[in-house]
């Protein structure tokens, strides 16, 4: 190995390194399992239906094809995956359905009319799927029977190359007893399942663990029968390699080994340990691991390990030769590890850090990272080009760094981040936005297109559309895939629902974001909010889709999808009240906060129950799949305890260090149990003065309650929908003599110890008309100093002043102008900072903040 023993430091966060899974397969024929999805999917297989498994066309490529004639429909394709997705067109094709992870709405002629030979070719060689986060925001405690349903989805999806990490753990346990480590040494370090992507990435250990032998037992049996099946259908899983994160107590074996620290910053749990991919120790763990893998589950071709997801390294001044040989150090020792063992071995890595950190990550640096490896032994996730596209607005890695300098690499977006249930996505991006990877002559070796969302389950018609633009080298209209995307959904596309579609194309559905989140998902009264739509365009469109229920109102799809879309109205509502209760204890208008509090409540027990009827969205059913591992009561409880963890307070609660609210869900049963009395809290300390304690209440919902309090779901939902939009048409933003320039303001409640700084989200659509900001007192005995106004966008800092202003009764305004620069393109993530002075913790001052624009 060439290159000095360098530090690694690293800060790692929630999008990276996956494992995955190999090669034990039940002997059967390619059509027979393509045919046992389809028969999974219907209920049946029809007599006079043909399946041909025939491997790549003449050219080397994914195909498939279908024709009809005499009554009878024959399939062929390349691979079994091909052969689904085959029949999957088809059946989208001629209208007679489709199939979701809520809805299937398939319903065949029992004579197939006659069709000429229609052939499909991907233009890309692989299909790859799955986030390593999904595994905890989705799939931690899915057991066969649910993987079972999520592998034909994906069958009939087109996807080809999934990840696969269930039995890591126990594998790693396995190497880890074998080096000589104890039981209780294995289980101080492992984490919870729902917090097992952390735990890979090196963010975390220790949190919710330790395993017992019965789990680790249990998921080495489920990965078998997923390693089966996806290997009968035909797909090629990613499989994990080790990334250098070991249990602390590896020094006792190994006094000489220099460990560095790893995680999140700091914290009781939010740390790993790491040793240099460069040590003997390092490849013999790598060794004795993929070794007990394969033993397992089957010789893999694909393994990845990242241990630069999101970290800082110390590398040697960008543009030195020191740095790059550093650089080409650790990705030769990393993929040295892996082909040491297995030479036919493909290292994967994620480039998520190459938009992300671009500024460790230049050009020079990721030609150095891959300088020394063959070409077609390295294979790069591209991950997010949605947020080149729409969030950090950045040049598109195949161009930063031309042709990947001729690695393979994958096209991938990352459309939902913590497993957050609000819909939203730029649908044209999703459907044509691999168009300029196809199209770009630095396409370089692009041989894989992929989708790489932190959960799914959620955004259906988002996941439809990237499916189908896999399969597709030209553009797709929008609006007539969306046409024809609702009546395979609901049978019809009246006129109510393309001005449904039209409204959301104007709102959630025509941006890129990762802030998918309502400001009541997050604890009151965090300033930075969500950025979910609840723009009038949005409202409209909901409105537009109750309407269809003339026509569509005994539809089971259109039912639940109803009860969906007024449940999400009911809580943007109440989401607007939220923020006017705030805006009237600022303004001293305390019966009109007491009104607007009353319709709040209302309005989170409506959405609740909207959503009781959508089966995908309770957290009953969360609960109830966490607990079902549990061999005792007393394991339900701590199984139920992590699930329920992940989707509050993410992590051990009871300080400043965590996620809390990063994987927020707008469920049944968590609105009522959590967010409701949660606001409600916040009200009361409003009135009193007194600060809630939110970090022991919060505590004390994951570690200590069970279960879900009781609901009924509506029994008439179209008219409890319609009665909604009848009665919360008058609750706007704008409510109340609010003006579109406010962003928020504070009250006592607010202001902690003797500085506090406030966050506020920027529409980036008005960045360029930003001038500054004005603060205007309203009421309160005490003056507060404006020390600092901050404005970003893009990642950078775009404009600063240090007023250094009293706000109070005798300066009750305070204007800072700032020396905004304008923008040719449009930033993403704008945020406004504030930092005041105060005399004590909960000075006596209310403000309200708005820009000057």
């Amino acid at each position: 190995m060439r290159g000095k023993k360098f530090l690694f430091a690293l800060l790692f966060a929630g999008i990276s390194l996956t494992e995955s899974s190999g090669a034990t397969s039940a002997a059967q024929r390619p059509d027979q399992a393509a045919r046992a999805v389809i028969g999974r999917t219907l209920g049946y297989v029809p007599k006079n239906l043909v399946l041909e498994v025939t491997g790549r066309d003449s050219a080397g490529r994914d195909y498939f094809s279908t024709e009809a004639s005499q009554g009878r429909l024959i399939v062929r394709g390349s691979t079994p995956v091909a052969v689904c997705r085959g029949f999957y067109d088809y059946v989208k094709e001629n209208g007679y359905g489709l199939v979701t992870w809520s809805a299937n709405t398939v319903r065949l002629p029992k004579r197939f009319p006659d069709q000429e030979l229609r052939t499909v070719v991907s233009p890309f060689r692989h299909r790859y799927y799955m986030n390593t986060c999904t595994f905890g925001y989705t799939h931690p405690y899915k057991k066969w029977s649910d993987w079972e349903r999520e592998l034909d989805w994906m069958a009939l999806h087109g996807f080809d190359m999934p990840l696969a990490p269930i039995g890591s753990e126990a594998i790693f346990a396995r190497v880890w007893r074998e080096m000589g480590l104890t039981e209780e040494e294995i289980g101080e370090f492992v984490t919870g399942p729902a917090h097992f992507p952390w735990f890979r990435m090196g963010n975390m250990s220790r949190l919710d663990g330790p395993l017992t032998q019965e789990y680790y037992d249990e998921t080495i049996a489920l990965q078998h029968r997923i390693v089966d099946r996806m290997n009968e259908l035909g797909m090629t899983p990613i499989y994990n390699a080790f990334a250098g994160f070991v249990p602390e107590s590896i020094q006792r074996l190994y006094p000489d080994v220099e460990l560095f620290k790893t995680g999140w910053g700091g914290g009781e749990y939010y740390v790993s340990h790491f040793i240099s991919p460069e040590t003997d120790l390092f490849r013999t763990i790598a060794a004795k691991y993929i070794r007990e893998w394969e033993r397992e589950f089957g010789k893999g071709k694909y393994y990845l390990a990242d241990s630069f997801n999101e970290m800082k390294v110390p590398f040697a001044k960008r543009g030195t030769k020191e740095r790059f040989g550093q650089i080409a150090a650790y990705g030769d020792a990393i993929y040295e590890s892996i082909h040491a063992v297995n030479p036919d071995a493909v290292w994967v890595l994620q480039g998520w850090m190459f938009g992300y950190q671009r500024y460790i990550w230049d050009p020079e640096s990721i030609e150095a990272l891959f300088s020394e490896l063959p070409d077609d032994k390295v294979l790069l996730l591209d991950l997010s080009v949605d947020f080149n596209y729409g969030i950090w607005r950045n040049e598109y890695t195949w161009n930063y760094a031309p042709k990947i300098y001729g690695k393979h690499w994958v096209y991938s977006t990352v459309p939902n981040f913590g497993g957050r249930t609000c819909p939203i996505g730029d649908i044209d991006f999703y459907l044509n936005g691999h168009l300029r990877a196809l199209n770009s002559p630095n396409r370089g070796n692009l041989m894989g297109y992929g989708t790489a969302p932190e959960g799914v389950e959620n955004n259906e018609v988002l996941y439809e559309a990237i499916c189908d633009a896999a399969w597709s080298d030209r553009e797709l209209s929008v609006r007539e895939w969306l046409k024809h995307y609702t009546e395979l959904r609901y049978g019809a596309c009246p006129a109510e629902l393309e001005a449904f579609w039209e409204g959301m194309l104007r709102s959630s559905h025509g941006i890129c974001s990762n802030r998918a989140q309502y400001r009541i998902q997050k604890r009151p009264y965090d300033m930075t909010g969500g950025r979910y739509d609840i723009s009038p365009d949005h409202f409209a469109a909901i409105e537009s889709f109750v309407a269809a229920a003339g026509e569509l109102g005994g539809n089971a799809a259109y039912l639940e999808d109803l009860a969906m879309w007024a449940g999400f109205y009911a809580f943007g509502k109440a989401d607007i009240l939220a923020e006017q209760i705030h805006r009237c204890y600022i303004l001293g208008q305390k019966e009109l906060a007491a009104e607007y509090e009353r319709r709040f409540a209302d309005l989170m027990l409506r959405a609740d129950r909207f959503l009781e009827s959508c089966p995908n969205l309770r957290l009953e059913r969360w609960i109830d799949f966490a607990r079902a591992w549990g061999a005792t009561p007393a394991q339900c409880d701590e199984y139920e305890t992590n699930a329920r963890r992940l989707i509050t307070i993410w992590g051990p609660g009871k300080g400043p260090d965590g996620l809390n609210d990063y994987g927020c869900r707008i469920w049944s049963g968590l609105i009522r149990d959590y967010y409701l009395p949660r606001w409600q809290h916040y009200f009361d300390s409003k009135k009193t003065g007194v600060p809630f304690d939110f970090d022991a209440w919060e505590y004390k919902f994951a570690e200590e309650q069970r279960g879900v309090s009781p609901v009924e779901a509506y029994a008439d939902p179209v008219a409890a929908a319609r009665a909604l939009v009848a009665e919360t048409r008058d609750i706007n933003r704008n409510l109340n003599g609010r003006r579109d320039a406010e962003l928020s303001g504070w009250s006592p409640i607010e202001l902690k110890d003797s500085t506090t700084r406030f966050v506020y989200i920027i529409d980036p659509l008005v960045f360029n008309e930003i001038r500054g900001v004005r603060i205007r007192w309203t009421q309160g005995a005490d003056s507060v100093v404006l020390k600092k106004v901050q404005l970003n966008g893009g990642g950078f800092v775009q404009a600063v002043a240090e007023p250094d202003a009293t706000i109070g009764r005798t300066h009750p305004t305070v204007e800072v102008p700032l020396a905004v620069k304008p923008s040719e393109k449009l930033l993403g993530d704008i945020y406004l900072h504030l930092v005041l002075e105060q005399p004590k913790p909960r000075s006596d001052s209310y403000a309200l903040v708005e820009l000057i624009k």
